[in-house]
Parts: structure tokens; C-alpha cells; sequence
């Protein structure tokens, strides 16, 4: 954590509280006290709300725990901060503080605190682009090691374990083999045994910020169905990407990728996934649909994940300085090449590794 970066947000959320017309905003959820301090604010990772509430008042910031949590946050995840903060620790059996009629509770203000949370600052953007790197990097090399006989189960465990390793979090991580992956959009892990192909799909989470990666894996040559599918279905990453430019509106996107799973032949996929949509400090921050009119902007991430049955794409992408960014573009991957105006954009394909 950076003190810049933090008292950079504390101004923000005093604007919020100014426009209010209140006295203070307690922060309850994950992604909100993930945006302002990059600490660990869960106990349970699958959790919406904190382990710990941050109250912000145009004088102070108070950090309201209770007893199990507040040593460990004070030394490990805040202790750049420690100083700057007040602390009110309550007994584990005893009740949390009682929200101040004159406060407001940032479940009351989330469009304010939206547009605060995904518009990246300069510290988010370059955590962010870390993690993406080390997660797909981290995908691809288990992709790279895969071998015929293991289970889903046994692939879930090497993953996890090679992300833990540096310290990042799996918050989503879904496994499927052979039919498997026809059969579901969402493949928890299961006994399935390997025999062919593979995918890995994690949303990855450090600092607060996540990144989100689906490689596959083919041993040996893959079908000429699956291969087809995945050229198709490149088409329609290459239109997110292309159309994910500061000033177009998230629904024009999303009406062009819908355009092109027409135009390579497969017009009904769209409907059986949600096409993803602005990340950072949520896996999805929203799931746009043809009629929303929000714009893209520069600082703002996306994690588009377009599929037809059997295949997916997905890649964590930065819209900065009026660029197109590939964030989890590592170029040890087999790709498929698409120019957009010179620019050379390579697409993730299947990758093959020899029986």
C-alpha cells in the first residue's frame, strides 16, 4: 500500500460524504476496503462483506474490529497505515459499533463508490498488471504440464498451490475435461479423468484487484470441431477487444460481439453465458447488455469472456492513455493473430502438447 494512493481515495470518499450532505461513510464490503487500503479484508474467501468496517469522517479514518482481527491487521495488512487510522476493537461476543444516524453505509452510495472503484489509480494499474502477468503465466505452465490420467481434482490442486505460492488467491477456479466442457459453462472440479483436453478458468485475486484467465489444453492434435470453435470464437474476442475503447458505450460492445457470433455462425451462444465486463476490484464489476449506455474510460479494466459450447476465451485487458492493453498476454502461449489498424492483437488458441 502506498500513503498516496490511500489518502488520494480518502479525498474521494470525502467528496462522496460531502455530496451527501452527511458527516461520515462506513465501508462494510470487500471490494470497497480492497480499493482503499489493498489489504486482505476477508477471513473466508468466498465472503462478500469485511472481516473489519472502515469508518470515514471528513476529520478521521476508524478502523472498527474486533479482537480476533485487529492485531493481525495492525501488523500485517495495514501497518503502513496504522498511524493515520483510529482503532476501535470490540470483544468477539460483543456487537459491532451502531451505525450514526448522521453516517451513511457504503451500500447506500454504490454508484458513487462504482465509479470510484473502477476507475484505476496509478498504484491499482501497476498491481494489477503484476498479478495478471504471474496468473497467466501461472495457468499456462499447468497447461504446459499437463498430463494424461489426472484428475480435475489433481489440476485444481497444482494450480491452487502454484498461485498460493505467490500469494494470490483463487476465488474462482474452474476445471473441466473432455465433455465436461460441452456439458457445463461453470466446471467446478470433479474426479474426471483426463483424456484429451482441458481448460483452466480462474479469476485470481492480490491486493484486492483480480485478474481473469481461461487457457485450454489439447494432448495432441485436437478435433477438427474443437479447432473450429476456437477460431470462431477468436472473431469475437478480436471484436471486444477492438471495440473496448475509452468513449464507446459498454451496450455498442456488446451489440458488436453479438454481431459477430452471427456472422461466424454460431448466433445463439451468446445467449447461454454472460459475456463479462469491467473487473478490478470485483471478478465483474457489471455485466453490460446491449442497452447500457456507460462509456469505457481510460484507467478501467475488463475481462471479457465470450464461449461457444466446448470452447471459451478469456483474457484481463487495460484501457489506458487511449490504448488497448492485453494484461494477461504472456507470448509463451499458441495464438491466433488479428490486426486492428496495425496493431497486431494475438488471441489465446489451443494450446497442443504431444501425447
Amino acid at each position: 500500500m502506498q500513503k498516496n494512493d490511500f489518502n488520494e481515495k480518502l479525498t474521494m470518499l470525502r467528496q462522496i460524504i460531502k455530496n451527501h450532505h452527511t458527516e461520515g461513510l462506513l465501508l462494510t464490503k470487500q471490494c470497497n476496503i480492497n480499493w482503499l487500503t489493498h489489504a486482505r479484508s476477508f477471513v473466508g474467501l468466498a465472503t462478500e462483506g469485511a472481516c473489519f468496517q472502515i469508518l470515514i469522517t471528513l476529520e478521521k479514518v476508524i478502523l472498527i474490529s474486533n479482537t480476533i482481527e485487529s492485531e493481525r491487521l495492525a501488523t500485517e495488512e495495514l501497518f503502513q497505515i496504522a498511524d493515520d487510522i483510529h482503532w476501535e476493537t470490540y470483544v468477539w461476543y460483543g456487537e459491532t459499533k451502531k451505525v450514526n444516524s448522521r453516517y451513511i453505509i457504503d451500500t447506500q452510495c454504490e454508484t458513487d463508490l462504482y465509479q470510484c472503484r473502477t476507475r484505476l489509480s496509478d498504484t491499482d494499474i501497476r498491481l494489477l498488471r503484476e498479478l495478471s502477468i504471474k496468473t497467466a503465466r501461472i495457468v499456462e505452465q499447468k497447461c504446459h504440464e499437463m498430463k494424461k490420467g489426472m484428475t480435475e481434482f489433481a489440476i485444481a490442486g497444482e494450480v491452487s498451490k502454484t498461485l498460493w505460492e505467490q500469494g494470490i488467491e483463487p476465488v474462482t477456479l474452474l476445471i473441466a475435461c473432455d465433455e465436461r466442457i460441452a456439458k457445463y459453462r461453470h466446471p467446478l472440479p470433479t474426479s474426471h479423468v483426463l483424456n484429451n483436453y482441458a481448460m483452466i478458468a480462474v479469476n485470481a485475486r492480490k491486493h484486492g484487484l483480480f485478474a481473469s484467465v481461461t487457457r485450454f489444453v489439447s494432448i495432441g492434435e485436437p478435433s477438427i470441431d474443437l479447432k473450429k470453435k476456437f477460431h470462431a470464437l477468436a472473431a469475437v474476442e478480436f471484436s471486444f477487444i477492438k471495440e473496448t475503447k475509452a468513449g464507446n458505450s459498454l451496450g455498442n460492445i456488446i451489440k458488436k460481439a453479438i454481431q459477430t457470433y452471427q456472422d461466424i455462425g454460431f448466433s445463439e451462444q451468446w445467449n447461454f453465458h454472460h459475456q463479462g465486463g469491467i473487473t478490478g476490484f470485483m471478478a465483474r464489476e457489471c455485466k453490460p447488455w446491449i442497452t447500457s449506455d456507460e462509456l469505457v474510460q481510460n484507467n478501467q479494466a475488463f475481462s471479457w469472456n465470450p464461449s461457444i459450447v466446448g470452447a471459451k476465451i478469456e483474457d484481463t485487458i487495460l484501457v489506458n492513455n487511449n490504448k488497448t492493453e492485453i494484461l494477461t498476454y504472456t507470448g509463451e502461449f499458441k495464438y491466433v493473430e488479428y490486426n486492428d489498424s496495425g496493431n497486431v492483437i494475438k488471441i489465446p488458441d489451443i494450446l497442443i502438447i504431444p501425447h
